[in-house]
This record gives C-alpha cells, sequence and structure tokens, in this order.
C-alpha cells in the first residue's frame, strides 16, 4: 500500500510539476533532475585517462575521488550552477556523486569539510558550492559535515583566471584551523585542476593532526592548466 500511495504521489507530482533536465531541457521526471540520457553522458567520459595523471602525482591526501573528467557535458553543467547561481545543478551533482560513492563503498566515520569561501565572497555570492554539493553526500551517505574545523583566511584571488604556476602561488596559507580537527575526513570540492588549493587545505589539516585526507571532488580536469 505504501509502495502503491509512493508512486501515485510521483506521478501527480511529474504530471502537475514537470522538470527539465538541467543539461538538454526536456521534461525529465527523473529525481536527479538529468534525464538518463544526459546521466549516462556525464559517467561516459574518460576517466581512465585522468587517473593515468594523478598517477605521476605526488599527493598529500590518502584517497582521492571524483565523479567524471572536466568536460562535456559535465564541464557545462557545472559552468551553469556557478555561473548562474543554479543551486539545483550543485544538489544533483552531490546525489550523483553519493550514488557512485554507494556503490564503490566508503568509511562511514569520515566528517564531510567542503573547501570554505573567505567571508567575503560568501557574503557576496550567498552560497559555497562545495556546501551544496555536501549536503546530498551527507543525507545519502549518512555522514556529518563541519563547516568550523577550517576556515579561509585569506581572499583568494579567482583561480580560473590564474596560470598554473600563479595558482600554486595564490593557495598558499590560505586555510587556518579554528576547531579540534575529526580523525578522518573527506574534503568536498568541485572542480580539481592543479590541485593547489586542495595540497594547502589537506597540509594545514594534517599539520593539525587529522590522520586520513579523502578528497572528493566532482570533476577532475585532464590537464593542469
Amino acid at each position: 500500500m505504501k509502495h502503491q500511495l509512493t508512486t501515485i504521489k510521483q506521478i501527480c507530482f511529474d504530471h502537475f510539476l514537470p522538470l527539465s533536465c538541467l543539461l538538454c531541457g526536456q521534461h525529465c521526471p527523473h529525481p536527479l533532475a538529468l534525464c538518463r540520457a544526459c546521466t549516462g553522458l556525464v559517467h561516459a567520459n574518460n576517466l581512465e585517462q585522468a587517473n593515468q595523471i594523478l598517477e605521476h602525482e605526488n599527493p598529500i591526501w590518502d584517497k582521492f575521488r571524483y565523479l567524471s573528467t572536466y568536460q562535456t557535458p559535465l564541464k557545462e553543467l557545472i559552468q551553469k550552477g556557478k555561473f548562474n547561481d543554479n543551486l539545483a545543478v550543485f544538489k544533483t551533482l552531490g546525489q550523483l556523486f553519493a550514488q557512485q560513492t554507494l556503490l564503490q563503498g566508503y568509511d562511514p566515520d569520515l566528517i564531510l569539510i567542503p573547501v570554505p569561501l573567505h567571508s567575503s565572497r560568501l557574503l557576496e555570492r550567498g552560497y559555497n558550492q562545495a556546501n551544496e554539493i555536501a549536503l546530498p553526500l551527507a543525507k545519502m551517505l549518512k555522514l556529518t559535515i563541519n563547516n568550523l574545523v577550517v576556515v579561509r583566511s585569506q581572499e583568494a584571488k579567482v583561480q580560473h583566471l590564474l596560470t598554473k604556476q600563479q595558482r600554486i602561488r595564490n593557495a598558499e596559507q590560505l586555510f587556518e584551523v579554528k576547531a579540534t580537527v575529526p580523525k578522518k575526513v573527506a574534503i568536498i570540492d568541485d572542480i580539481f585542476t592543479t590541485g593547489a588549493t586542495m595540497r594547502s587545505i589537506c597540509t594545514c589539516l594534517k599539520n593539525a593532526g587529522v590522520e586520513i585526507i579523502e578528497v572528493w571532488i566532482i570533476a577532475r580536469t585532464l590537464k593542469a592548466s
């Protein structure tokens, strides 16, 4: 009976409040706000090539996860979220990442730490996209978000306008630990390019006593720029 009521409720919702796919714009009753075809395209990117790049790096973190590579159509989806302030995009991306993580398995003792924005930037934008991604992750994986452990102590320049070396210098000493650190954390962000920001926050947390750090990223660029 409960299943029948849920099905009827979903049918009514789809009929009277139809959703549109965030990518193609077609009618989309799917709860992720992406149609099945576009969801398949997001997962179809060349993960093997990005993994090969990661093998040649010297990361400070203990484990690296990402949804897919930063190319069409995921690239356009992220840009729609960031530049159009479309929070539904980040929720959908968080849900997709959570589904993938459930299949792969994860440590239930991890504490989620979204990469923080500087207070002035957060006030200007009104939200932190890393936190918006973390919200559905925490809900679906039954994990806890902690936004108090680490803060951004300096306001960084806009990363996508900088060269690789400028990004690395820009990211040094950006973060500061403000509370007792958990033993195991997963750092959440939307895009991984040079890794400069991630190395900065991971170094900060390792120095403060965090034992295990996982990096959870929505999109990994195939080539740092």
